[in-house]
């Protein structure tokens, strides 16, 4: 069933929308263009947001966006706009932003977030020369689930912290192995240890298997904390 409008009396009867201002304009209103103005205003005026990294069809294969700004995680980028660009003919067109603000046009589809953060615009499918559809993707970043910030990164189960150049700070720890290597192993038994050089092995490789306990300690920390951050961090516009 197709979506209704309301019934014609309760039109007839509206003056003014309560959220965005917009005045009606009065049944026999003539002439008209003053409020008719006024109307168009006001709509622009609540509708100017919805311009913002707008891509639109500049004549032939070419692609422009409007001017905005988006948060990467904590920091605000902008764009003033953009010329032009120039798409691929016969075939389908993917335009988003980097984390950056650099426009990119790609024939592959988007991108994994993972792999490169960026903000989705428009897919436009091109023919015989001239843009024939744009479908507009920014719909995709204004609701979503709790994530990390774009520039955020994941803990794998090597506690490996990847990509992650915000709050979080940029680390790479390896979860560590146990000492058994041969050399030490077969230490105790080697007759070209003294009794003290095999004891000051010893005595590393307890050390070095306590700090290693510390280590696997950490990652589980972390992973726990990194799972309350998704629970709980905003999406930040760019987490597609």
């Amino acid at each position: 069933m197709a979506e209704q409008y309301p019934s014609d009396s309760e039109l007839l009867a509206l003056t003014q929308d309560g959220e965005t201002g917009c005045e009606y304009i009065a049944t026999g209103q003539a002439p008209y263009y003053l409020e008719f103005r006024q109307l168009v205003s006001r709509l622009l005026l609540a509708a100017k947001r919805a311009n913002d990294l707008r891509a639109y069809d500049a004549g032939g294969l070419n692609i422009g966006v409007r001017a905005g700004a988006f948060l990467d995680g904590s920091t605000l980028r902008s764009t003033g706009g953009v010329d032009p660009q120039g798409l691929t003919d016969d075939t389908t067109n993917t335009v988003y932003l980097t984390a950056d603000g650099t426009l990119t046009i790609s024939t592959s589809g988007y991108p994994a977030q993972t792999a490169t953060p960026h903000l989705r615009l428009a897919t436009v499918v091109c023919a015989s020369g001239d843009i024939t559809s744009i479908t507009d993707d920014r719909g995709g970043h204004l609701w979503c689930l709790p994530s990390l910030p774009l520039s955020g990164g994941s803990l794998t189960g090597g506690l490996t912290l990847d990509g992650a150049t915000d709050e979080l700070g940029s680390a790479t720890v390896a979860d560590a192995a146990a000492l058994t290597s041969t050399e030490v192993t077969t230490a105790d038994a080697d007759a070209t240890y003294g009794t003290e050089e095999r004891d000051l092995i010893n005595e590393i490789k307890a050390d070095y298997n306590l700090l290693r306990a510390d280590v696997s300690a950490l990652r589980t920390t972390v992973n726990t904390l990194l799972t309350e951050l998704r629970k709980t961090a905003g999406c930040g516009v760019l987490s597609g």
